[in-house]
């Protein structure tokens, strides 16, 4: 991915400079969300996970023996 970024859209040879400015601007903006969601989609999942194991420990939901 970085490797098409700086070949394609970031080059100083107009030669191989297939994008403008504003589609520059774009891709970065929909990469920078794409992040951001990614970001806190993590943090919802452990702060679940964290919850959903805290209750089943201290409401005693789970079981210690092995069958």
């Amino acid at each position: 991915m970085q490797w098409v970024w700086f070949r394609f859209f970031s080059a100083t040879d107009a030669r191989r400079r297939v994008a403008s400015r504003a589609l520059r601007v774009v891709i970065t903006v929909v990469l920078a969300a794409a992040v951001a969601v990614t970001a806190v989609g993590s943090v919802v999942t452990v702060v679940l996970i964290g919850e959903s194991g805290a209750r089943a420990v201290w409401t005693g939901l789970f079981t210690t023996s092995t069958k």
